[in-house]
C-alpha cells in the first residue's frame, strides 16, 4: 500500500503539478496497475484534477521485471488486486474498461 506519510505527500504533489499545468490540455484518463499503492496514487492525482473521471486499471502495468517491488514490508509477497477488490474500496474504478 502506499506510504502514509511520503506516499501520499509525493501523490498529492505530483496531482498538484498536474493540475497546475499551464497546458489547455489535462488528462482525460487516469491509467494504473492494480496494486493499491498505485490506486491510491492515481486517486489523489484525480482528486487534484477535480475531475470525475474513472481510474483504468490495466493489469499489463505491474512490476513483474522487479521483483523486489512485489514484497511488502514485512517481506511477504503481494499481489495485485481484482478490479471488483479494487471497487469495493476506491468508488472511481472503472469497472468496464479491459
Amino acid at each position: 500500500d502506499i506510504d502514509p506519510m511520503e506516499g501520499i505527500e509525493h501523490a498529492k504533489a505530483i496531482g498538484g503539478r498536474i493540475a497546475s499545468s499551464t497546458s489547455d490540455k489535462l488528462p482525460s484518463k487516469i491509467y494504473c496497475s492494480p496494486f493499491l499503492r498505485t490506486i491510491h496514487t492515481a486517486s489523489y492525482i484525480r482528486d487534484a484534477l477535480s475531475s470525475d473521471m474513472d481510474i483504468q486499471v490495466e493489469d499489463g502495468l505491474y512490476e513483474w521485471l522487479t521483483p523486489s517491488l512485489l514484497i511488502d514490508r514485512s517481506g511477504a509477497r503481494t499481489y495485485p488486486k481484482t478490479v471488483s477488490e479494487l471497487k469495493q474500496r476506491f468508488k472511481n474504478i472503472d469497472e468496464i474498461y479491459k
